[in-house]
């Protein structure tokens, strides 16, 4: 499928002409495939766009059941791994927290380098300490979480210790997207996020 492959080229950063060349169509041909993509998910930018898509291929693979059972389900767990490959080496941060305390059970390697100790099971407040930036995180997680619907965040200031107890400034823009359960249920979200520096 021509817009699979398209979204696929959007994860690994591409640009409009170098998706052309890889496709061997126009620009102007990948410029409507992700229009009509944009505009059948309601996304607003290819951020969101990524994240619309993989929440629905993670709500197809993962059952949801409970926040830690993700964790402990090796074959679930496998399953989400394999839709989240393609997004291993993206150059922008993906991450994916489950339930109402936004137990982390996923991040690819760019997010992974944000923090020094194994984050994976942990709720988000025990991953990333620091200054009340982090509270923000938190209710803009618990809001995508509780109303159902992606929230956009742009140029959102935050501060962070390591586990090596080193601090981390930078400035993110990332899409929260509610992740459902095969009945429709929200189980996590989907954080896709850049910074200033990438």
């Amino acid at each position: 499928m021509r817009q699979r492959r398209v979204l696929t080229l959007v994860a690994r950063g591409l640009t409009t002409k170098e998706m052309a060349h890889e496709l061997g169509i126009t620009e102007r041909g990948v410029a409507a495939h992700i229009s009509r993509m944009l505009a059948r998910s309601g996304a607003h930018n290819r951020a969101g766009l990524i994240a619309h898509a993989l929440s629905a291929d993670l709500g197809r693979a993962v059952s949801f059941d409970s926040p830690t059972e993700i964790i402990r389900d090796a074959r679930s767990l496998t399953d989400a791994q394999q839709e989240l490959m393609a997004y291993e080496d993206a150059p922008f941060f993906v991450g994916v927290t489950m339930g109402r305390d936004q137990i982390l059970v996923y991040q690819n390697r760019m997010s992974r380098d944000l923090t020094v100790a194994p984050p994976l099971g942990k709720p988000h407040r025990e991953v990333f300490q620091g200054d009340a930036s982090q509270n923000w995180w938190r209710e803009k997680g618990d809001e995508a979480f509780s109303t159902g619907r992606p929230v956009t965040i742009s140029g959102a200031p935050s501060r962070w210790q390591r586990g090596d107890g080193t601090w981390v400034d930078d400035v993110f823009s990332c899409v929260a997207q509610p992740l459902r359960d095969g009945l429709g249920e929200v189980r996590g979200v989907l954080w896709i996020c850049a910074t200033g520096h990438h």
